[in-house]
């Protein structure tokens, strides 16, 4: 017998009894419905979870600090700094140095940290503007500012509190704006002791508004690391404070070439005595909770399909019963028992199959459900929903259906290979 005969034999069997046919194949959608759903839960929360993540950082970066345990060799100075770019996996490295100072612009001031960094890591960190463009080596004294700091500025002399205030200012077109370390500097009230030394403000200029994304607070600021060093050192001779010319950094961020390779990288690092953090750090606990969470739930779907598999089992029993003539007959026309083992396999898959297929289309207008009313509910709009089917689970769910049906199948197929041909004639 060969496969088309089997395979239309097997179609009409199923077609004489649709009635349980269709009981039995119901309960296989709601099986496959119920394991693909939970499951899809479980992923659209570790999927949540990573979107969190890369909004708070991205999570091939590892931020490295001065361990204050250890020993000088541990300062985040230009040779280690060095050293850094030289660990296996390590794309860039983006050293700053971090502070304060006062920004002025026509009427209004601002207070702010200014990050010195070096110039030729902006680009491989993936710093883009929104307005204007990134620092080059020639924008003396320039200044890439972050989406949200402009909303620090302010005018002193307005009676006005400072948090009150609307100020719009279009920094790229400025015509002159000035920076300094002195805190003082345009402010109404000044030093009441006279003979503090005061520095002059420098000249400086906006020449990008970096895009929201690529700053989390949105009020980072950027400037050179060689003028940052350059006006700390002027300011500190007007005022006579100790300046130290040896360059330390206050964070180093390091850019590893692949997620995977992240926990190696932060390894060595704290290795050579540094402590290191990374979102990867954060994201293996979220991702272990939400693995439990979908074991959890998985079991719960798997409850429906064991007992779909009980449901194939019983059709197929019966279904034995029922034409135990029919079965002795092919074996007395010569049919092999591997071809009837094949046909009661091939309907119990069949079963599995069209369950498992159906199941799939519900599972997908379920979860389409699910994340609409999901995101009304928890004001999750314009995030990508509680339920996630992605192609593997689709083509999982399909094919465990199947299987369960072929397990399902085994016993009453190897039941019709073992009827006695001449009893199951004699059958009534």
């Amino acid at each position: 017998m060969n496969s088309i005969d089997l395979f239309l034999m097997g179609i009409r069997n199923l077609w004489r009894r649709k009635a349980r046919t269709f009981l039995t194949v119901l309960g296989v959608i709601i099986g496959t419905t119920a394991i693909i759903v939970m499951v899809s839960l479980g992923l659209g929360m570790e999927r949540a979870f990573m979107e969190q993540m890369e909004q708070m950082g991205s999570l091939t970066n590892v931020t490295v600090y001065k361990n204050w345990e250890g020993g000088s060799d541990t300062e985040l100075n230009q040779k280690a700094i060095e050293s850094f770019k030289n660990i296996e996996n390590v794309e860039a490295v983006l050293a700053q140095k971090n502070s304060y100072m006062k920004i002025s612009t026509g009427k209004y001031i601002a207070s702010l940290g200014i990050n010195g960094v070096d110039l030729d890591a902006l680009e491989a960190f993936g710093f883009q503007t929104t307005e204007g463009r990134l620092l080059e080596e020639t924008d003396k004294n320039g200044l890439l500012f972050g989406a949200q700091a402009m909303n620090e500025f302010y005018n002193p002399r307005k009676k006005q509190n400072r948090w009150e205030q609307e100020v719009e200012i279009d920094l790229l077109e400025q015509k002159r704006m000035v920076i300094t370390t002195d805190q003082m500097y345009g402010e109404p009230v000044q030093d009441m002791s006279g003979d503090m030394k005061r520095p002059k403000p420098h000249d400086t200029k906006v020449v990008g508004i970096l895009a929201e994304s690529q700053d989390i607070r949105g009020w980072g600021i950027y400037m050179d690391i060689n003028d940052m060093q350059k006006i700390l050192e002027t300011d500190a001779k007007v005022t006579g404070q100790k300046f130290d010319k040896n360059l330390v950094y206050d964070d180093v961020t390091i850019k590893v070439n692949n997620v995977d390779n992240v926990a190696a990288v932060s390894e060595t690092l704290k290795v050579q005595g540094y402590q290191t953090w990374s979102m990867t750090d954060m994201l293996e606990e979220m991702r272990n909770t939400a693995r439990t969470i979908q074991l959890v739930l998985a079991g719960i779907g798997a409850v429906s399909l064991f007992v779909a598999a009980i449901g194939i089992t019983n059709t197929m029993v019966m279904s034995i019963y029922e034409r135990t003539r029919e079965i002795g007959v092919m074996k007395v026309l010569g049919s092999r028992l591997v071809d009837i083992k094949r046909l009661f396999l091939f309907e119990a898959a069949l079963i599995g199959g069209i369950g498992g297929l159906i199941g799939l289309g519900l599972s997908f207008g379920v979860s389409k459900l699910i994340n609409q009313l999901g995101a009304g509910a928890l004001g999750m709009e314009g995030g990508s929903g509680l339920s996630y089917i992605p192609v593997w689970l689709a083509a999982a769910g399909i094919g465990f259906s199947m299987l369960i049906g072929l397990i399902s199948g085994y016993y009453p197929a190897k039941r019709a290979m073992n009827l006695s041909a001449l009893d199951a004639i004699r059958t009534e």
